[in-house]
């Protein structure tokens, strides 16, 4: 809370060098820039059919049938149950560059609107990632269960958001198409805002949150008729 004293270095000196200094007289202040945000909301669309299925996606995580959620791949060339995106395109850093960006929902455990398998998800804080998970009694202070999505930064100041779908989310009860989305399912219709966890940061620690920026959408997956047909015969 001060401002540079240029005056203390100024020296005035009259003609038989008598000299005074200005201390006070010279002032410089600076005004302050902080980070904005900006840019067009993307959305990242993983599938379930990815669950526990190998694409061929690099960020496709074909290990996450372990939660018993693995699905009926459709596309291996384009699904998968994992996006990244790069957070850098949201933000002019401005004079302080570079940011730094971080995950925060330190604000408390987050009801998401969301079930799976009818258990609601809440987003909590894992480390420097944040999770979706059930809990053993449906509620926010109930002990994890479930893990059902993951969100994780990395890269060059944690500039790469990625998204790992783990197990299933319910969409609309009944009739359900292969391609509905949350955003398309009824009662739902919304895709979730993983950019109200963002938090981007300038070298003299100011902060922007990137809501609204960052969404995430999950294609739904349903049950396949499979087999050989069989005869039951009966005398």
């Amino acid at each position: 809370n001060t401002k540079i004293d240029f005056g203390s270095f100024v020296v005035a000196t009259d003609y038989d060098q008598d000299e005074v200094t200005l201390d006070g007289k010279v002032l410089v202040d600076v005004e302050n820039d902080i980070p904005e945000v900006k840019g067009t909301p993307q959305t990242l669309t993983v599938q379930e059919d990815a669950l526990g299925n190998d694409t061929v996606d690099s960020d496709n995580n074909d290990a996450d049938g372990d939660n018993g959620s693995a699905g009926n791949i459709d596309n291996t060339n384009t699904d998968s149950d994992s996006r990244s995106i790069n957070l850098s395109q949201f933000v002019d850093d401005g004079a302080d560059e570079d940011a730094t960006f971080s995950l925060d929902a330190t604000e408390g455990t987050a009801d998401t609107g969301l079930t799976s398998q009818g258990d609601k998800v809440f987003i909590v804080q894992d480390g420097t990632g944040l999770k979706g998970i059930t809990t053993n009694d449906d509620t926010v202070g109930g002990t994890e269960d479930r893990v059902i999505f993951e969100v994780t930064l990395s890269g060059t100041n944690n500039a790469t958001l990625t998204f790992d779908l783990d197990d299933q989310i319910d969409h609309s009860s009944g009739d359900d198409d292969d391609d509905e989305l949350l955003s398309d399912a009824d009662g739902l219709n919304t895709k979730i805002d993983f950019g109200s966890f963002v938090v981007a940061t300038d070298y003299d620690q100011d902060e922007v949150t990137l809501d609204g920026k960052v969404l995430v959408d999950v294609e739904n997956d349903i049950p396949e008729v499979k087999g050989t047909p069989q005869t039951l015969t009966v005398q």
